[in-house]
């Protein structure tokens, strides 16, 4: 069965949303279903050709656009009405609550409804299929606050039940209690994370199913589209890994014993893997107490820490069975699902992170060749008066300007800036014997810029070999004093993906962020700088003013 082959031409509706993001088309598929149409989703200033021809085939009584100017041009919006005699209307609101309420306005009164996060897209897209088969409405909220777009609608409909997704995490006991004032039957359905929500979902809603759709966890778009169909059917959405199942998604797979099982999306998103229903291997216990979500949203950080890898693209570290602490890190704190280097080869990406700018470099070359008398995160928390530190595995004296393998000058940045060649010779140190050191005595600076060495990093080596680097230092840095006070933050990133999509991994260890956290917005190393700027209390630098804060991103 595909998805498209679940709509028969002449369908009443469609509903197209934007690809790029999430939020707007959330509460989208639990509307287009209780209409009997599908959704579909397109790009903000285009219709793919494969949305062409299925809006061609289904010829929809009507067209509905979900979000704003921004998520939908007008431009695709009048093209739109060339595959309907029905017209085209838009649906839209400030923000994701108010596009949700402004959906639910067209469930009848008495309607069930979901409630999940807005924050986030897993806890609601599991809960789309649920919706669809039960002509349920779906409205977002805030973590501890109601907003007052929701609570107008819930108002509106006088729901027979209301069902929170997630755990307090996601919708804490407080929203909870508010939602008791709509609403005598209001329970509770989550799990540990949104592989045991979406499997616990399918449990409560579809006990009898003889089929079930399963969905990439580390994206949303597959599982936008693919819920309603899964609800239509009368079948569960869960979700997956890569390349296997989730204990909880296997365990709701070997009790209900499906006939079927539709995978969403192709190879490169499910593997041969998740085709064969395996099982995922249980992620190593994590060291130390809980990692993320011991401080509240807002906390102020004063240490920053960058931990950079090496050219691996999202899919081959997220899902990956050779990376289970990166995995589980993830899982427990917090990941991008959209996050992309600057360019190709790996030096300009550092500059780019560190300066603001890639100063036109377009090769690896040595700081000999490139020396750039330029501004940088390091210059500008020294005139701040405040301490930076780079610590670099195999590095053999301080500040070295020339690779001697596996230490690569060109993973290291402040080696090419000029201007605080005294202060690189410092601060630009071995990391062996000193990160350590600097980690277990809570002596870590404001800023830290840690580089493996081209093994460990995942350049030279297997990203098991750097998963195993990974999983000696980070329990070290988090169990060290400065974490366990609570305001320090490390980010997990990769210098490029590859190709022209160069999309990498990156991960947030921060004790606010919530966790199971996943950011959607489109970030890139010009976003990490200048997040890393405010945080620290000095300007933004080049091309980092104006780009996304990981702040919001990630909750911090």
């Amino acid at each position: 069965m595909t998805v498209d082959a679940s709509y028969s031409p002449g369908v009443p509706v469609a509903y197209l949303a934007t690809g790029t993001n999430f939020p707007d088309a959330l509460a989208g598929g639990a509307a287009a279903a209780n209409q009997g149409g599908p959704l579909l989703l397109v790009q903000p200033g285009a219709i793919p050709p494969v949305i062409s021809s299925e809006l061609q085939r289904l010829r929809p009584g009507r067209i509905v656009v979900l979000g704003g100017e921004k998520s939908v041009s007008p431009a695709v919006a009048a093209a739109l009405a060339s595959y309907t005699s029905g017209g085209v209307t838009r649906v839209s609101g400030a923000d994701r609550y108010q596009t949700a309420a402004a959906l639910a306005a067209g469930f009848p009164a008495g309607s069930p409804v979901y409630v999940a996060t807005g924050a986030n897209f897993p806890d609601a897209l599991s809960a789309t299929a649920a919706a669809a088969a039960q002509h349920a409405a779906i409205l977002l909220t805030e973590p501890n606050t109601l907003p007052s777009a929701t609570a107008q609608a819930l108002s509106a409909i006088a729901p027979s039940s209301i069902t929170i997704v997630g755990s307090t995490n996601a919708v804490s006991a407080t929203v909870a209690s508010q939602l008791n004032a709509y609403s005598t039957n209001v329970t509770r359905v989550a799990g540990a994370d949104r592989y045991a929500t979406a499997a616990a979902i399918a449990n409560a809603a579809f006990p009898g199913a003889t089929g079930v759709f399963v969905a990439s966890g580390n994206g949303f778009a597959d599982a936008l589209t693919g819920g309603p169909v899964a609800g239509l059917h009368g079948q569960p959405l869960l979700l997956a890994a890569s390349s296997c199942l989730p204990q909880p998604s296997a365990s709701t797979v070997s009790s209900l014993n499906p006939a079927s099982v539709t995978l969403l999306g192709g190879t490169a998103t499910l593997t041969a893997g998740v085709a064969a229903l395996t099982t995922c291997a249980p992620p190593p216990a994590l060291a130390g107490n809980q990692l993320c979500g011991t401080k509240a949203a807002g906390t102020h950080y004063s240490h920053i820490i960058w931990i950079w890898m090496e050219n691996k693209p999202y899919g081959s570290v997220i899902g990956n069975s050779s990376a289970p602490y990166e995995n589980a890190i993830a899982h427990q704190c917090a990941m991008s699902t959209n996050y992309y280097g600057i360019t190709h080869p790996s030096l300009p990406n550092y500059l780019a992170a560190t300066g603001g700018s890639t100063f036109n470099v377009t090769d690896d070359a040595s700081p000999a060749s490139h020396p750039i008398d330029a501004p940088s995160l390091f210059s500008q928390l020294t005139a701040a008066g405040k301490s930076s530190r780079s610590y670099e595995e195999s590095m053999p004296t301080n500040c070295a300007t020339t690779s001697a393998s596996p230490y690569a000058v060109k993973h290291n940045p402040a080696a090419y800036y000029t201007n605080i060649r005294a202060i690189c010779a410092t601060s630009d140190v071995p990391l062996d014997g000193n990160f350590d050191r600097d980690i277990a005595a809570g002596t870590l600076p404001a800023f830290s810029f840690v580089t493996p060495n081209l093994c460990n990093d995942m350049h030279d080596c297997s990203v098991a070999t750097g998963d195993a680097w990974l999983a000696k230092w980070i329990p070290m840095i988090v169990s060290g004093p400065n974490y366990r006070a609570g305001d320090t933050m490390i980010v997990l990133t990769w210098d490029e993906g590859s190709g022209t999509s160069n999309q990498i991994p990156t991960v947030v260890v921060a004790p606010s962020v919530r966790p199971g956290t996943v950011a959607s917005t489109r970030l890139d190393h010009y976003a990490l700088l200048g997040s890393t700027e405010d945080l620290l209390g000095v300007a933004r630098l080049g091309a980092a003013v104006g780009a996304p804060s990981l702040v919001s991103a990630f909750g911090l």
